[in-house]
Order: C-alpha cells, then structure tokens, then sequence
C-alpha cells in the first residue's frame, strides 16, 4: 500500500472555493484503478491549514493517475487557491490495528 499526504494552505480568500475542489479532486480520484480511499484534515489550531491522506493500493496506481489528464485538470483548478503545499508519498511497511472489541 502507498499512502501519499498533501499538506496545504489555502489563501483565506479562497475558503468558499475549497468545497468544489474538494468535489473535483475526490471524484476524480475515485474510480482510478488503484485508489483505496481519501481522507481531508482541517487543523484544529489554523484554519486555513489541510492535509490530505490518501491510500493507493501500489506506487504505479499512483503515479497512473499523478500522470492522467484527471490529475492535471484538478492541478490546473486548484493552482490559485494555495499558498503553499508539499507533496509526501510513504509505502507501508508495518501496521497494527486494534483487537477485536479494542478501541
């Protein structure tokens, strides 16, 4: 599994703007072989700060959409509403999870 976080800043007069791209970027995420799933974090402490989470069953179903004309067209719409970003990718290398009746 690979997981790829983007963590951004939107220009705060962009916020109203957040939810389409939200839409856009997500949809366009969702039917692309490979895609497990994606997650959207607002910081608690500063609002204007995100980070997304997403989980890609391997590094080449990721680079495919990276690649695709999805990614550009989501790229391309989102360019004026950040005032910064950086991009990680991480490959899974150990997991746990809770027992069963854990919390």
């Amino acid at each position: 599994m690979l997981r790829v976080i983007y963590d951004f800043r939107i220009r705060p007069e962009c916020d109203a703007e957040l939810d389409e791209l939200v839409r856009l970027w997500f949809g366009s995420m969702s039917t692309f072989p490979g895609f497990i799933s994606i997650s959207l974090f607002q910081d608690r402490g500063d609002p204007g700060h995100y980070c997304s989470i997403g989980d890609w069953q391997d590094a080449t179903s990721y680079q495919a959409f990276y690649e695709s004309d999805a990614h550009r067209a989501v790229a391309e719409a989102s360019r004026d509403l950040f005032d910064a970003e950086a991009r990680h990718t991480f490959q899974l290398c150990y997991q746990i999870t809770a027992r069963d009746g854990g919390e």
